[in-house]
């Protein structure tokens, strides 16, 4: 879950810059943004110190299943 969330919270803090950017100013803008990368930061840090006792992967979507294998995306860390 923590590989998902790298990608997606700086995803989050972008869009609610783009959204709402000109109501919030310059100053929460860049709070915003620059929270949305310290907490991704810290989720890499934690999914890093997991990946170094053990090496894990992440199936975010499985494509073209077949019989013996598969294409799947996801994340390897």
């Amino acid at each position: 879950m923590e590989g998902i969330l790298i990608i997606l919270v700086p995803l989050f803090a972008f869009t609610i810059t783009a959204i709402l950017g000109r109501r919030i100013g310059d100053l929460g803008s860049g709070i915003i943004t620059v929270l949305g990368g310290f907490i991704s930061f810290v989720f890499s840090f934690y999914t890093m110190l997991k990946a170094v006792e053990e090496p894990f992967s992440i199936t975010i979507y499985t494509f073209l299943p077949l019989e013996k294998s598969s294409i799947t995306i996801g994340l390897y860390f």
